[in-house]
């Protein structure tokens, strides 16, 4: 630096010397070009910024992901086989459409019912509309009659063919009794199947205990109530027999230490002992269905003769416009129905298959209608408010390009994540650009504040010591650097000054190349 000045004053004195006879004005004006020059050879290429009032918008950075503004997961109401479903992932549906529904035979002919009569008691009835209704009811109730009173015989044939296939199929594959507890004759490589099969040998005893109680009940069955009871428990008992099969097939399928001769013979045993006890299962079910579907028929056949029997009474026709809205909600309940229009994510509702109450089966999403759930630091949250504007930009899309968004929700609750609170903040994106869909990671700008007429000052013009903020300023030809006050960040690297500037002084931003 001092062989730079020497350099300078040595060119003012050559200068002066050669412009002696020169005026004062060409002089001076030679030294500026001189000091101009001497500048540009010492590198100094300051740049300065004047401090003015102006326009800051303060301003939260935050990064987040996209997802469907609404997102709903669907379940049916009760618990029922699935009769149908109708729709499949990726499929567009609009609100209102039925998505699955459970078998509706029993509901629908409910349904029927309550609507025929209704239909009845508008028109009026007949003296042989009523014969006829008579003679329904008459046949409905020997159809159902005819099922009770086989419902003994079906509950006997399943004992016979239980006690044949636990006590004597597979009996040769057991040791022991009820008493001592039952053990495999044979070893087995999967100690924890073979534990299970020897607990499900005894459970199967008491099953059959439980069984040949049933059959007793049909037999001194005195209500229609009893001879269903019967058969209910006959099945219940009939599953623990399945279960038990089911286990020792994997044992057999696992063997380790069977001769093959002996092998074949426990598999064909216990095939044979499956197929009766399926047959076992199917008997009892179909009896169920049937003695279920008679009740239905009886009961259609009931409210047919009692609509021809009804009068017309307005009131009467009232309350029974109100009993087919009932049942076509009962309908209704037993659908799943879209609740807004969207796509398709989830459908895990199949034909056939048994749906639980209030477990979700079906989603969806909404179709160009998005929002962005964002963590934000405590500091940050304070300022952040419902209503706020943003702008958004998608890695994916180009960080360029900003879309328009607005806060809809600041949870009132922090989130911890490894102990540091954060508050979720909601934004809803406010464009149908197709570009954007679930996942995207995004780029949140949110403006929490404007102010007009602050000062600010670049945030690379400052420098920090102890603690404290400073900034270099130009004072004539010389520079001193000042202590100042900072208020907020704006949204173009620039921050407020609070105090020690004023306005019209010069800062300087650049030195040498470097941003300070």
């Amino acid at each position: 630096m001092g062989a730079n000045i020497k350099s300078f004053f040595s060119s003012v004195f050559t200068v002066v010397r050669n412009h002696k006879k020169k005026t004062g004005a060409v002089v001076a004006l030679v030294l500026f070009m001189l000091y101009i020059g001497y500048g540009k050879s010492t590198g100094d290429t300051s740049q300065y910024v004047e401090v003015k009032p102006q326009e800051l918008r303060e301003q939260v950075a935050v990064t987040g992901r996209v997802k469907p503004y609404d997102e709903v997961s669907l379940a049916f109401e009760k618990t029922g086989r699935i009769g149908a479903s109708y729709v499949k992932v990726g499929d567009y549906v609009n609100a209102g459409t039925t998505l699955a529904a459970l078998e509706l035979t029993s509901s629908l002919a409910q349904l029927s019912a309550e609507e025929a009569k209704l239909e009845q008691l508008k028109r009026g009835s007949r003296p042989e509309e009523v014969s006829v209704k008579k003679a329904d009811v008459d046949v409905a109730t020997q159809a159902l009659a005819a099922e009770y009173n086989t419902a003994f015989d079906t509950v006997n044939d399943a004992l016979t063919k239980s006690e044949d296939a636990v006590r004597v199929k597979i009996a040769t594959m057991f040791t022991g009794n009820s008493t001592s507890g039952y053990k495999l004759s044979f070893t087995t490589c999967d100690t924890e199947t073979g534990n299970m099969v020897t607990t499900l040998r005894s459970k199967s005893e008491t099953a059959l205990a439980t069984l040949r109680a049933s059959v007793g009940a049909a037999a001194s069955a005195t209500s229609d109530t009893d001879r269903e009871a019967a058969l209910s428990d006959a099945r219940a008992q009939t599953l623990v027999f399945r279960d038990l099969l089911k286990n020792l097939s994997i044992l057999l399928n696992q063997n380790c230490t069977l001769a093959d001769s002996s092998l074949d013979t426990y598999r064909t045993n216990v095939s044979a002992a499956n197929s009766s006890i399926a047959s076992v299962l199917s008997s009892l079910s179909d009896k169920i269905n049937a003695i279920a579907s008679a009740k239905v028929a009886l009961k259609k056949s009931q409210s047919a003769l009692a609509l021809v029997q009804a009068g017309s009474d307005p009131q009467e026709i009232a309350t029974q416009a109100a009993r087919v809205k009932d049942a076509e909600a009962v309908v209704r309940s037993n659908q799943i129905i879209a609740p807004l229009s969207g796509i398709v994510t989830k459908m895990d509702a199949k034909a056939g298959e048994i749906a639980y109450a209030n477990t979700a089966l079906i989603s969806i999403d909404s179709k160009n209608s998005y929002k962005i759930e964002v963590q934000v630091p405590e500091l940050d949250s304070t300022g952040i408010k419902k209503g706020d504007k943003a702008n958004i930009s998608f890695d994916a899309l180009g960080t360029q390009t900003l879309f328009p968004a607005e806060v809809v929700l600041v949870d009132p609750a922090e989130t911890l994540t490894d102990n540091v609170p954060t508050y979720k903040v909601t934004l809803g994106i406010q464009s149908d650009d197709e570009r954007i869909k679930s996942g995207l990671t995004a780029n949140v700008y949110i403006t929490t504040a404007i102010k007009e007429g602050v000062l600010t000052v670049p945030a690379y013009a400052l420098t920090s010591k102890d603690g404290k903020k400073y900034v270099t300023i130009k004072s004539d030809k010389t520079t001193k650097e000042v202590e100042i006050t900072i208020g907020a960040h704006g949204d173009k690297g620039e921050v407020e000054v609070l105090s020690g500037l004023s306005g019209g002084d010069v800062v300087v931003i650049q030195n040498a190349g470097t941003k300070k």
